[in-house]
């Protein structure tokens, strides 16, 4: 059985989709994989890369568990939440996501990771320093992504070119279930190439 590790934040989650269950990304691709695969939902809510943010990924226990799951594949979407105000600054995100990167391809069993750049952000909501920035994302965190994935030598899965119709979104943020589907349909499509 191969074993694939989803890593990330609410949009890897499926926060706002009724039946995450069901209708995440994580759930979709499992369907499409089938039964000779283990697809296993790593995802937290509002987690972020950057060690010095409100939420750092690489200091969660779902990430530890994703480590010790010793997937065969991983996909890793996070950035997004990089973007609020009191998250970013330049260079702290790159630092955090290699190390959660690095903590993945150094298992002893070598898994295949796949990075994916995040959907776009349509529109946010809040205060000004928990919104999400859509122009971040474009500048500095999707180039930080493409880079890492070209310097380590990993797969690279562009989402964000994808999911760009605010239609498929809950919230101008969360993808709904249509989007899910698009995403999972757009790694099922790599992992099967």
């Amino acid at each position: 059985m191969v074993k694939i590790a989803c890593v990330g934040d609410s949009i890897t989650w499926g926060f706002t989709i009724l039946r995450r269950h069901k209708d995440s990304y994580p759930a979709v691709l499992q369907h499409l994989l089938g039964s000779d695969y283990k697809v296993r939902n790593f995802g937290v809510n509002n987690a972020c890369a950057n060690f010095g943010g409100d939420l750092p990924y690489g200091r969660l226990r779902p990430f530890r568990r994703a480590l010790l799951f010793k997937p065969d594949i991983v996909v890793i979407m996070l950035g997004t939440n990089d973007t609020k105000r009191y998250n970013f600054e330049r260079g702290h995100f790159l630092s955090g996501y290699e190390s959660i990167v690095d903590s993945f391809v150094s298992q002893e069993n070598k898994p295949k990771v796949y990075l994916t750049t995040p959907p776009p952000v349509f529109s946010s909501f809040g205060l000004d320093a928990f919104t999400l920035n859509n122009d971040l994302l474009n500048s500095d965190i999707i180039p930080a992504i493409r880079r890492t994935a070209v310097d380590k030598g990993l797969g690279l899965i562009e989402i964000n070119p994808v999911i760009q119709d605010k239609e498929l979104t809950n919230d101008g943020v969360h993808p709904n279930k249509d989007g899910a589907r698009l995403i999972a349909e757009t790694v099922f499509a790599t992992l099967n190439r």
